[in-house]
């Protein structure tokens, strides 16, 4: 039975406003009014039964010997090639709010609106069914992970079965036609090229521009690093990263942060004002990924951050390749496995071959960090990835920002990505290596929710 007697309110489509008169016309009105000798006046009088339905909502229908009208679908990323999860994917009611610029301390249901009708989260292989959809044309249908965001239309829904959604509609924006993205800043570096994984993971070229452009993703000169567009792209020099890390006014416009290594430490381009900068940026929400010898806005961080490990090294490149193992003795970790086996990184369950690995970190004070994955690059076992929430003097329930420590390269090895060279023009492979594809995993971490998303 389909719920009627509807209120519109001017969201709704016109298209979704017809096939509600439609299908009300069909199934006649049920006004829940009592007009016999029972508890109504019988002259008028009261309205018994549940409110009235409202925009989508009357479009529900009871299906019969229990069954539902379901959405089924995948969610990936931006590319369209790597499923994700922990992708919320929800039918809105009501107007989709703007979602907020800047830093912000939300976690997982702070960022959504359009008062929900029905809604799920994607499996680890990205997979969702959404149940109790809609019946008619033009459903909206929205998928999100903290800032990312992405509205589309399903063109039409049947009743009681199964109704599969094209992969075209279930990836993340790629720009922001498309829908919404985290503004993103990246320092550039000498060692590392993580600006191409951004392009690698799908971000348009048009997202990519200095910090006073409009794209949602800005480039900063780190040492040794990129430090122009090439030609293509308008062939601007991008600042200087210390100007921009040197303070929390530098740092607040973005959602995240993202650091690729420079090569060595270079303690002289890290101020003391900007490793407390970094810290109170991510104590306001800020999410922070870092890469080898980044490890400097830990080891000489404020308190406590440096104690993240009981001792920090200064090796710089052990023999590889290694296998690294992922930690599976929580949630997140053996997620991560078990993502790292479906999308082909592993053969075997929880492992991962690396090149070029690096060994800065003894061990992990797991009373600070969550440790993700480790190797034993010089013959002793040592961290990978490391992870933890801000801030740390908050109880769990109460951080909002999130850093991620690798203590390898997000592209290394030979024939490789070229950091150094004008952006693009350094980005030349489009394979992804296991380790890629295990930092492709961090970034979404990173980018969505703190606390794991509530179906």
């Amino acid at each position: 039975m389909l719920r009627s007697r509807a209120r519109r309110s001017p969201w709704i489509s016109a298209a979704a406003a017809v096939a509600i008169a439609t299908f009300v016309a069909a199934c006649g009105p049920s006004t829940g009014r009592d007009d016999g000798d029972g508890g109504g006046s019988g002259d008028g009088g009261t309205i018994d039964g549940p409110p009235p339905c409202v925009n989508l909502e009357c479009l529900q229908v009871t299906c019969p010997g229990g069954g539902t009208t379901r959405l089924t679908g995948t969610i990936y990323t931006p590319k369209g090639d790597l499923p994700l999860p922990n992708v919320t994917v929800y039918v809105p009611n009501a107007d989709l709010l703007p979602l907020p610029e800047g830093v912000t301390c939300e976690r997982c249901d702070g960022f959504i609106s359009g008062a929900p009708l029905v809604r799920t989260v994607s499996d680890v292989d990205g997979t969702f069914a959404l149940d109790n959809v809609p019946v008619g044309s033009n459903i909206p249908l929205v998928i999100q992970t903290g800032k990312w965001r992405r509205l589309v239309t399903v063109p039409g829904t049947d009743a009681c079965v199964d109704n599969f959604v094209s992969p075209a509609l279930t990836r993340l924006p790629r720009n922001k036609s498309e829908g919404n993205l985290p503004r993103i800043a990246l320092t550039t570096g000498g060692a590392d090229a993580v600006e191409c994984l951004l392009r690698k993971v799908g971000i348009d070229d048009s997202e990519f521009t200095r910090e006073e452009g409009t794209g949602r993703v800005n480039f900063y000169n780190g040492r040794s690093g990129s430090s122009a567009f090439a030609a293509s792209l308008g062939g601007q020099s991008f600042t200087a990263a210390p100007t921009f890390w040197d303070s929390l006014a530098g740092l607040s416009p973005y959602d995240v942060v993202l650091h690729s290594c420079e090569g060595f430490n270079d303690a002289n381009n890290k101020s003391a004002n900007a490793r407390q900068a970094l810290m109170d940026y991510t104590a306001l929400g800020g999410r922070v990924f870092m890469s080898h010898y980044h490890n400097w806005w830990l080891r000489s961080g404020p308190a406590p951050w440096p104690t993240l490990t009981s001792s920090w090294r200064d090796e710089c490149c052990p023999s590889g390749p290694i296998t690294v193992t992922i930690n599976t003795a929580f949630d997140r970790g053996r997620q991560l496995a078990d993502w790292l086996l479906l999308t082909g990184a592993s053969t075997v369950l929880g492992q991962i071959p690396v090149v070029n690995p690096r060994a800065t970190m003894t061990d992990v004070n797991t009373s600070l960090g969550e440790l993700w994955a480790t190797g034993s690059p010089s013959g002793t076992v040592r961290p990978q990835y490391v992870a933890f929430n801000t801030p740390l003097s908050a109880p769990e329930e109460e951080r909002c920002g999130r850093v991620v420590f690798s203590d390898l390269h997000v592209s290394g090895g030979s024939g490789r990505d070229t950091p150094g060279q004008a952006f693009p023009n350094g980005c030349t492979t489009t394979d992804l290596l296991p380790q890629e594809k295990a930092l492709i995993y961090m970034f979404f971490d990173i980018t969505g929710c703190i606390d794991p998303p509530i179906p």
